[in-house]
Formats: structure tokens, C-alpha cells, sequence
């Protein structure tokens, strides 16, 4: 006799809105996150869209999404129009497909100064279609609008509107189930304003975090109850792997990556974690890092229900290691911008890193108060870039210490490594929205490049002398329309 397993609902999910939906300079926004805290609470869905986004951390069915940058409450309305210019018939088809709608949608409006009537009228016109395709759509979750800090005055006057409870009810009398999150109300986090960055718009990867935070704590009950919780029958005949290699030896500032068999992907996502992060940290893609001397733990699991896979032992080597400390930076506004002043947040230093916006000065530079050996040393820092439109080749951007030069062009995808008056190039297509770990090695004579772990570069040079000392500098020129950041800037060294 054959036992019936316990069959799960898998509810399906639509972001839809503008770019903080899509992602800016981060290809999943806060979907990622959110996916990460549905699994962990073992509630079976996925994520339904007319596009579907690059982000290697989740899976295929998990990629979907309805966002588009830029966009607002006009033009999300006419994608979703039958004979309108602007139609875009996958977007109809995962209205037709959705049972949860998470909507974010009118910041655009507020920089457009829209009146706020059109923008509610616009909203209930787009609720109205997305129903008229699915008479069955669940549950609407519809967020307010913030910036950086707070939001704005235009943004107040249509959160209101939202947040009036005769919007929620007109739709509820309908026969509908139409929520509003307040992303500027009670439970928001109170640092939420250091997260964004200086473009204000839109939050970086911590942000992003804290949105799904508040996103999951409006949706994870009705979630919850159009699901069903993963059955211990289901949880055996979940697919699994192994780690290729049970210990990893690394280095304080350096990195390496755990190997799963079969590789990680697929239909199958996993999460990684360290159980001392003092002594070790790990990335989503499992990637370790070493902090600081000792021995750690890393688990992995499987994404949904976070059940235990294998691990690995890490033992860290201790050397010395120093987060930067930058001299304020300088900066060369063009001839043509009479009277321009750069701001000040031309440079902003992070937690461990440093964030270079570029919006219309010629060139610059920062540099580090400390000189650093060069003979055996570690330039470590995960690295993101977004840019408003394709920069070119021309222009360009290099970490340097000492002899050793790292330059970045063409929005990070064409890199430069040289060592006195060697050079070699690389052109790699990483797109520069992915945060990418980037290690420069040098042990005595050879310089070696590696991202997430995997060598793209190597270079014999002549060899620095012992206690030859120089800073880390960050210079730029015709590097426009850029925001780049080095995350967790150290420079490490050999005692």
C-alpha cells in the first residue's frame, strides 16, 4: 500500500512596481530576501512576473518579477492594457497567474509632482485590471513610499491617500482583500535612513533586507494560510549535495569558495552559514572569508526549510589585517560646470568600505591616511557599480598600493593588472550590479586577481623590498555617471 504524501499549495507570488521591485544595481531588490525568509519558514511559494532577473542566488522559479525602473503609475497601468502602445502580454499573464500582489509603485509620480487624486484614481484603475484578469487574486499588498530620509512632502500627501482607510475599504467592499504597508510606520527600523545610498531612492543590499522584513511581517500569515507547511515525507525526497571537500584552510583577508556536488543550482537553492563569524563570515554563494585566527564551522543547507545538508571545517591563519581609513577626497570639477561644487558625499566611508559617487566632476582621488608593506600583502573588498548609462572605455577608475594597479573601465567589465611597467587585460562579463569579492595577492614576485574565489588574472613582477611601505589610493578620471563601492576595504599583511 502505497502512503499519500501531505500535497502542498504553492502560493504564487507577484512583485510589481517600479524599480525598487526590479532592483537598482542589485538585480533582485528585496526579493531575495524575502525568499529567504519564506523558505526559512518552510511556507512553500515562488515568485510569478513577465520578467524574470539574473540573480544566481535564487532559484529559476523564484526569478520572476513584474518590476520595471522608472516606471509609474501611467505607464504600470498601460503595460497591463490590452491595445495600448505600451502592452506587455507576459505582464497580463502573470496577473492572471497571481494569487498575492505585492505592489510598489509611485515614487516616480511623486518626482513628477502627479496630484494625488490621479495617482489614487490611477491605483484603483490598475487594481480593477489586475482583478479583471483574476477574479481570484487572493490578497493585495500595496507599500508607501520613502527616500533616505523619510519620504518627501509629495510622498506624504499620497502616502495619506493610501493609508486613509476608505482606499483600503472601497476595494475590500468589492469583495477583495487589499492591505496597505507602511514603510515609514510602526516596526520600521529606526536606521533605515543609513541604508540607502546617495542616489536616496534606493536602499542598498541592507535596505533591501529590511524591506522584505517588513514586506514578510505584513504577508506571512495569509501566506501561511494558502499554504501548507513541508511535510516530513516531502523533506526526505528533497534533493540534497555534498561539499567536495570537508576542511578549508584560508587566510585572514582572503576567501574561498565551498564546492558542492552536484554544483549549486538548478532547482535547488542553498544557504550558508558560519557558526563564529569573528573568526569567519560566508556569502550567499558560499564563499568564506577569514577574519580572524581560529577555527569555524559552515553549514549548509537547503534553502526551503533550511534543512541541514553537510559542512565544512574552515581554519583561519592569522596575519595582520587593517580596515581603511581615507584622507577626505579631491576632486577636479569640469570647466564646462561654472560654479559647480562637488558635495561633500562625493565619498562616503561605509562600515569597512567606501562608497565614490561620480555625478559630473573630471577626475579625483582618495587615499589612505596608513602606508602598508608591499612585499606579501592582501587588497581584499567586495565591489558593486551602477551606472545610468554605458560610460564607455575612455574612462576609467584604479586601486592602487605601490607598483600594483588594479584599473576598472568600461562599468567594471574591462580590468587592468599591473605590476611596475607589466600590465594584462581581462574582459569579464560578471555583470557590475553583483556584488563580487575581489582578492590582489602579492607572495613575493607573483600578483594574483581572483573574484569569488576563482583566479582571473596572475602576473610576475619584480618583487618589493622587505618594509617597503606605501597607501592604498582610489583615483578616477572621465568616469561618469557612476556609483561605485569597495565593501570591506582591509589590507592585509604577512607578519
Amino acid at each position: 500500500m502505497i502512503k499519500n504524501k501531505l500535497k502542498r499549495h504553492v502560493v504564487r507570488i507577484l512583485p510589481l512596481g517600479d524599480s525598487l521591485t526590479q532592483g537598482d544595481g542589485n538585480p533582485s531588490a528585496y526579493r531575495y530576501h524575502l525568499f529567504r525568509l519564506l523558505s526559512e519558514a518552510k511556507i512553500s511559494f515562488r515568485f510569478v512576473g513577465g520578467v524574470k532577473s539574473g540573480d544566481w542566488r535564487l532559484p529559476p522559479d523564484c526569478r520572476y518579477h513584474s518590476g520595471r525602473g522608472g516606471i509609474t503609475s501611467e505607464g504600470l497601468l498601460a503595460y497591463h492594457t490590452e491595445g495600448s502602445e505600451s502592452y506587455i502580454p507576459s505582464w497580463a499573464d502573470a496577473a492572471r497567474e497571481a494569487e498575492v500582489v505585492l505592489l510598489c509603485i509611485g515614487a516616480n509620480d511623486a518626482y513628477r509632482c502627479l496630484p494625488v487624486e490621479t495617482y489614487t484614481t490611477r491605483i484603483d484603475s490598475l487594481l480593477d485590471m489586475l482583478y479583471s484578469y483574476n477574479p481570484n487574486i487572493s490578497s493585495v499588498y500595496i507599500a508607501t513610499m520613502r527616500t533616505r530620509s523619510g519620504p518627501n512632502e509629495k510622498m506624504k500627501t499620497m502616502n495619506d491617500a493610501l493609508l486613509d482607510p476608505a482606499f483600503a475599504e472601497a476595494h475590500n467592499a468589492k469583495g477583495r482583500d487589499v492591505h496597505i504597508v507602511d514603510f515609514n510606520g510602526e516596526g520600521t527600523p529606526e536606521n533605515l535612513i543609513t541604508d540607502y545610498p546617495l542616489d536616496d531612492g534606493h536602499p542598498n543590499d541592507v535596505g533591501n533586507r529590511k524591506l522584505a522584513e517588513i514586506w514578510y511581517s505584513a504577508i506571512a500569515d495569509r501566506i501561511r494560510e494558502l499554504s501548507e507547511v513541508l511535510s516530513p515525507a516531502d523533506a526526505n525526497d528533497a534533493p540534497s549535495a555534498t561539499c567536495e571537500s570537508k576542511t578549508l584552510s584560508i587566510s585572514v583577508g582572503s576567501g574561498e569558495r565551498i564546492k558542492l556536488s552536484p554544483a549549486c543550482g538548478g532547482e535547488v537553492s542553498y544557504l550558508f552559514e558560519s557558526d563564529d563569524e569573528t573568526v569567519v563570515e560566508v556569502d550567499d554563494d558560499g564563499t568564506v572569508y577569514g577574519v580572524s585566527e581560529g577555527m569555524c564551522k559552515v553549514r549548509v543547507m537547503l534553502a526551503y526549510g533550511r534543512t541541514p545538508v553537510d559542512s565544512v571545517n574552515v581554519s583561519v591563519s592569522g596575519v595582520s589585517q587593517d580596515k581603511l581609513d581615507f584622507y577626505p577626497v579631491r576632486h577636479t570639477p569640469p570647466v564646462s560646470d561654472e560654479g559647480y561644487t562637488a558635495p561633500e558625499t562625493a565619498l562616503r566611508p561605509t562600515v569597512g568600505g567606501v562608497c565614490v559617487r561620480y555625478p559630473h566632476w573630471t577626475e579625483g582621488e582618495i587615499v589612505t591616511r596608513a602606508a602598508y608593506p608591499q612585499d606579501r600583502v592582501c587588497v581584499s573588498f567586495d565591489m558593486t557599480a551602477v551606472s545610468a548609462f554605458p560610460v564607455g572605455i575612455s574612462g576609467s577608475l584604479t586601486l592602487s598600493l605601490g607598483d600594483i594597479s588594479l584599473t576598472f573601465r568600461n562599468i567594471c567589465t574591462h580590468m587592468t593588472l599591473s605590476v611596475g611597467d607589466r600590465s594584462v587585460e581581462i574582459n569579464d562579463s560578471t555583470p557590475s550590479y553583483r556584488r563580487s569579492p575581489i582578492r590582489l595577492v602579492r607572495e613575493g614576485g607573483t600578483v594574483t586577481l581572483t573574484r569569488g574565489g576563482i583566479t582571473l588574472l596572475s602576473l610576475e613582477g619584480a618583487s618589493s623590498a622587505p618594509g617597503d611601505k606605501a597607501p592604498l589610493r582610489i583615483t578616477w578620471k572621465d568616469y561618469h555617471a557612476m556609483i561605485h563601492y569597495f565593501y570591506d576595504l582591509t589590507v592585509a599583511t604577512r607578519d
